[in-house]
């Protein structure tokens, strides 16, 4: 059995070897040496990368901003030439009845199916009475998403405030929706 005594022995004669204390120390230098020389050369190309990092993210952040700017300026463009249209619609001195026949000539032309609807005023808080219009639809879903996109193509302001969909039946491709719509009418008229 070797004891720690006859390695220590041991490790002392090799250190004492003049050959192995010099590659030693040779390895330890050629190790210094080729990291001052890598840090050297990694240190300012790291800095260089930094600066360039930053001048990406600053020039990144104002393309950025000034897309916003853009969009910004093209929706309040659009938004200036929708307000007469706006406007106009909420005017309008469409009655109640009129109102009912466009909704029901809308469901009609896509093919829905109007299973009921009622209407509740709201309070007049301005100079526009609001008109909420609860319908009970039943169609397929194209059909009643198709509805939805043109109540914008209706001469008065209509807005859907709340929609729920159920399926019919696993078998029909038909659905049945309820649609809250909101709706303001220029001044108070009995209708």
């Amino acid at each position: 059995m070797i004891r720690f005594g006859e390695y220590r022995s041991t490790l002392s004669f090799i250190w004492q070897c003049r050959t192995l204390r010099h590659a030693v120390y040779l390895s330890l230098t050629i190790l210094l040496i080729t990291s001052v020389v890598a840090l050297s050369w990694w240190l300012p190309a790291k800095v260089q990368v930094n600066k360039l990092e930053n001048a990406i993210a600053t020039k990144r952040k104002m393309m950025v901003s000034n897309v916003r700017l853009v969009q910004l300026r093209d929706a309040q463009r659009r938004a200036e030439l929708e307000i007469p249209a706006l406007e106009k619609k909420l005017n309008s001195t469409m009655s109640q009845a009129d109102l009912v026949r466009t909704i029901a000539k809308l469901a009609k032309d896509h093919g829905i199916h109007i299973m009921s609807q009622s209407f509740d005023e709201g309070k007049d808080d301005r100079d526009n009475a609001a008109l909420y219009i609860d319908l009970n639809l039943s169609g397929s879903y194209a059909a009643i998403r198709g509805m939805a996109a043109d109540l914008t193509a209706l001469p008065i302001w209509v807005e859907i405030i709340d929609a729920s969909f159920l399926n019919n039946s696993e078998k029909t491709v038909s659905i049945s929706a309820q649609l809250r719509l909101l709706t303001y009418r220029a001044g108070r008229t009995s209708l």
